[in-house]
């Protein structure tokens, strides 16, 4: 289905069988297309993207998908056209995504640029955009290739009302579409209401066994809510309103989504022992802040074969969140970052991974090329510093290093291997990075991971164990 650079570099494409594909790249990994996760990661992009227009929807042709957005009027609110796209660029990164933006007067001519406006040549105008930018089937895209007809400006300048007979009604429409003759409306992404349930009485609770009763009544409600969508509990929220005291709120986590009302009811439990309750309570309204479909697993002939469940891990992982706090148990996440420091972040367990995966590298990565043999992940050290500046004597101006001092102790390298380049592009959000990593081996048998920047000071980065 998709590919990252590597991999087609290496004659991997769409469409192949995966014996073939593995036969051209055994080291690269494939993982199952799951196409319901990419549709639900991708509406949970289009809800996030409402922080830039509360008009937010998804266009789908041929196969793609895009986030279309109505600012109009309220680019001035960002600091302009070009702040406001810097600005969801910057979002969508932070989001693990590579993305084209642009605006424009129309939604045609918006998803044209975006998608098509890289292969405009040095003008990007309507114009001089491909003819596949306007969104026509594969059949009117033949036989408009048939007639050598390969850009926008070529199809103005033939008779409008000959079109149709040759090519069907549907290009002048997409032609108006595209300058803004036609309408064209954006079907709007909304998210779902949460699921909620309340409880109230006119003579008020107190003491956490009745309120843990009243809880165990809630979730029946939200699980049975729930159970028609085939979705598991994520986040749950509660509410406890007393005339008292003002209200006590708070959120429990969960790490995968969560159906037992046992295992959920525990989780509560043990939270509620940590939360300070007002007396008397009158009403307790439950929400499920966070839900997500459920994982689907293939029977099998014999149980046996059966994977086997990791339903105590995770019940565990939530015990534990639960005690000892959201920021306290983490897990590491890789990232597709050239720079060492930023290829993995420590979430929080509870924090939902996102199964659409990108086509493209980020925008924080521009190229990692070897002068060398292709480095395995082995070959960097698991635990990386500061980077710590050092003083570093080479026999070669821009040539390896030979010695280095660090420490106050004085290393004579022995060997080291080629060169590692990484160079990030000048559009990621730190800026631009071009570094040469060495590893090296002292006469005394330790092993570092050195580099050299740009401006050819050297950094210590890492120690082999």
């Amino acid at each position: 289905m998709a590919c990252s650079r590597e991999c087609a570099d290496a004659g991997i494409a769409s469409g192949q069988t995966l014996a073939d594909a593995r036969s051209l790249l055994p080291t690269a990994h494939f993982t199952e297309h799951e196409p319901d996760a990419d549709e639900a990661a991708l509406k949970r992009l289009a809800w996030s993207c409402q922080q830039f227009s509360p008009y937010v929807g998804i266009e789908r042709f041929a196969g793609l998908a895009c986030l279309v957005m109505d600012v109009t009027g309220g680019t001035h609110l960002f600091g302009g056209d070009q702040l406001l796209a810097r600005q969801v660029i910057e979002f969508l990164a932070g989001q693990q995504f590579f993305a084209h933006v642009s605006i424009a007067s129309s939604i045609g001519a918006a998803w044209g640029i975006a998608r098509y406006g890289h292969q405009a040549g040095t003008s990007r105008t309507l114009r001089s955009l491909p003819i596949e930018s306007l969104r026509l089937p594969d059949d009117t895209l033949t036989r408009l290739r048939s007639f050598d007809l390969r850009r926008v400006k070529q199809l103005l300048e033939l008779p409008r009302q000959e079109l149709p007979a040759r090519f069907g009604d549907v290009l002048n429409n997409r032609l108006d579409q595209l300058f803004g003759k036609c309408s064209e409306e954006i079907t709007l992404e909304r998210p779902p209401e949460p699921t909620q349930a309340r409880w109230s009485a006119d003579d008020g609770i107190s003491g956490q066994h009745a309120v843990a009763y009243v809880c165990g009544e809630l979730l029946d409600e939200i699980l049975a809510a729930l159970e028609p969508r085939r979705e598991g509990v994520l986040r749950l929220r509660l509410e406890f309103r007393s005339d008292t005291a003002a209200t006590c709120r708070f959120e429990q986590g969960i790490a995968q989504p969560a159906t037992s009302r046992q295992h959920l009811l525990d989780l509560l439990k043990l939270r509620l022992e940590k939360e300070h309750l007002p007396a008397e309570l009158h009403t307790i309204c439950m929400t499920a802040v966070e839900t997500s479909p459920l994982g689907t697993r293939q029977q099998t002939l014999f149980e046996e074969d059966s994977l086997p469940a990791d339903g105590a891990f995770q019940r565990l992982l939530d015990r534990l969140t639960s005690r000892l706090g959201v920021d306290a148990v983490l897990r590491a996440e890789l990232r597709q970052d050239p720079l060492p420091e930023d290829s993995v972040a420590l979430l929080p367990v509870t924090e939902p991974q996102t199964s659409l995966r990108r086509q493209q590298s980020s925008p924080e990565t521009s190229e990692t090329n070897h002068d060398a043999e292709q480095l395995p992940t082995s070959s960097r050290p698991l635990c990386l510093m500061g980077p710590v500046r050092v003083d570093v004597v080479c026999a070669l101006r821009n040539g390896p290093p030979t010695r280095f001092r660090w420490q106050h102790g004085d290393y004579t390298i022995a060997q080291c291997t080629e060169p590692e380049r990484i160079d990030t592009g000048w559009w990621s959000v730190g800026g631009h990075h071009a570094r040469t990593y060495y590893r090296v081996e002292t006469t005394t048998g330790e092993r570092f991971w050195l580099f050299r920047n740009a401006h050819g000071d050297w950094y210590l980065h890492g120690v082999f164990d």
